[in-house]
């Protein structure tokens, strides 16, 4: 919960700071594909049955941003992005195994538009923190067996995001869609009867469409 409150005071923060006639808000909503590696302990873990592949799963998200315009068609953006059902799934004979868990991502991004009308096309690049929230999830079912457990997460992660946003004039905002790239740096980690262990190194593919007006 302190790592929530704090992330949501430096958001603020950058809002209140940014807020003149040049400044717009916005909302997304959409799903990131992963393509997450799992950590090496996970890998050699004796007591699950995880050589199979893994397979990312489908995470929907929900973002609220702000949008500074501090030149011609260059802005400073911020975001908080919420993202759930993020993790790894694995198949094998007779049933599977998968773990799971929710974050919020803070991007602070630089946008540069390339086109602004009559359709405004930008690009996107900027640092990535991910706090995650809650504990991580871990599911296993064999046959009609099933058990659950969790563990803490130990950290926020730290990565980049870069990608492109576009949008149509609709009313006295823009309708926008928006694909991205998340690739993390640092791996998630969990801690269990204290001892940490790597749980995975994220990389998504988000797409996502909303709404931004300006203010």
């Amino acid at each position: 919960m302190k790592r929530v409150l704090l992330s949501l005071f430096i958001f603020g923060m950058v809002i209140s700071v940014l807020h003149t006639n040049e400044f717009s808000i916005g909302g997304r909503a959409g799903v990131m594909f992963g393509f997450h590696n799992e950590s090496s302990d996970l890998s050699s873990a004796s007591n699950t049955p995880l050589g199979s592949p893994s397979r990312s799963l489908f995470s929907p998200n929900f973002t609220i941003f702000g949008n500074y315009l501090f030149g011609n068609n260059v802005s400073l953006q911020a975001e908080l992005n919420f993202l759930f059902n993020q993790g790894l799934l694995w198949n094998f004979p007779g049933g599977s195994i998968k773990l799971n868990y929710s974050s919020l991502d803070i991007p602070i991004m630089v946008k540069y538009d390339l086109i602004e009308v009559p359709v405004q096309i930008g690009i996107l690049l900027g640092p990535n923190l991910s706090v995650p929230l809650g504990k991580i999830n871990f599911s296993e079912s064999e046959g009609n067996v099933s058990q659950n457990w969790e563990v803490d997460s130990d950290s926020p992660t730290f990565g980049i995001c870069f990608g492109v946003v576009a949008g149509y004039l609709i009313g006295s905002g823009r309708l926008i869609g928006d694909l991205r790239f998340i690739l993390d740096f640092t791996q998630l980690k969990g801690r269990y009867l204290n001892e940490t262990a790597g749980v995975l190194t994220r990389r998504g593919l988000i797409l996502s469409a909303g709404y931004v007006i300006p203010l």
